[in-house]
Parts: structure tokens; sequence; C-alpha cells
């Protein structure tokens, strides 16, 4: 499992996050709060024609938000997009 943390604490006010994977691999994907509330999962998102993707969307109030995502079978190769913000890897 991967884990992304997006900072959003400086922001004035909503934004839209989208979290995804494309490709043949097989993914699922969470959206949690900084209190590990969970607060969207995905598991076969249908994004574009890949149908093993997920897709995460939701507008979220300024704060901190982490993206887990995790393979269901075992090939390398995760590829996670946000627009507007820069993922960094959390710490765990």
């Amino acid at each position: 499992m991967d884990v992304f943390k997006i900072d959003l604490s400086q922001e004035s006010g909503m934004t839209d996050v989208w979290a995804y994977t494309t490709g043949e691999l097989d993914t699922v994907g969470s959206l949690y709060d900084s209190n590990g509330t969970l607060l969207l999962f995905n598991d076969d998102g249908y994004f574009r024609e890949y149908v093993h993707s997920f897709s995460l969307r939701r507008t979220v109030e300024p704060g901190v938000y982490c993206v887990s995502l995790s393979a269901i079978a075992q090939k390398p190769a995760i590829t996670c997009s946000t627009p507007r913000r820069r993922l960094n890897r959390a710490t765990r």
C-alpha cells in the first residue's frame, strides 16, 4: 500500500481533490481526513476504459488529507494524479 499526503491547510476555500489509477493493474483507493476517518473508497471505478482502476473525487474544506492506494494484483507501477496539487508520500 502507498499513502500520499495532500496538505490543503493553507487554502482559503473548497478544493476539488481527484485521485485515480490507470492501466491493467487492479487497484483500490481511499481518501481519509487528518483524523483517519474514511471519507471515500473506490474499487473498480471504471475510469475511462480501464475497468480495474479506481477513481476518487471529492470537494473538501481546507485541511490535511491522505489517499491510500493498494494493488490487488502483484504488478508494479501505480499512478496517482491530483489536479493542481503535488502529492507528497506520507510517513506512517
